[in-house]
């Protein structure tokens, strides 16, 4: 008798445990989708503050997020600022352009991208290529156009 009431005990406990596993989980459904969209609204805020800032200095931003720890939660992955910032020069540094830029996420499977519009996307490409060796030595190459075909003046 005493075995059979243990064994009672031992599965309602189970039981309620699964019930309140299962209850915990709803809740949090709820609190992920909430986190997802602030999570959406900080992204494209800080795009746009990237894209629009034409003195952007991503060693100053990665600095500050260092100490800032922020996190974005998107529904395929979870990305500190740190990261994300490195994604974007990562993607800058090995594209060509702004749909070369995008396409580095897509081919990461890294979806939060496609959030974004073409504008903000192109001016976050112009502000992170800049400052990558690549984009150094393409300004060289339109300076170097440019003394071809304006003669410099000459002391005499």
């Amino acid at each position: 008798m005493k075995t059979i009431n243990f064994i009672n005990k031992v599965m309602l406990s189970f039981v309620m445990i699964g019930i309140s596993a299962q209850a915990q989980t709803t809740d949090t459904g709820v609190e992920t989708n909430q986190m997802v969209e602030n999570s959406l609204q900080l992204f494209k805020q800080l795009s746009n503050d990237i894209a629009l800032d034409e003195e952007f200095n991503y060693r100053k931003e990665l600095k500050d997020s260092r100490s800032d720890s922020s996190v974005f939660y998107f529904r395929d992955t979870t990305l500190s600022k740190i990261k994300l910032l490195r994604h974007f020069k990562r993607a800058a540094r090995n594209s060509d352009n702004s749909i070369q830029f995008k396409t580095y996420f897509l081919e990461k499977q890294l979806y939060f991208i496609n959030n974004l519009d073409r504008k903000t996307l192109s001016g976050m490409y112009d502000a992170m290529r800049s400052k990558t060796l690549n984009g150094y030595l393409d300004i060289l190459a339109v300076f170097a156009a440019t003394d071809q075909i304006i003669p410099t003046m000459v002391r005499s």
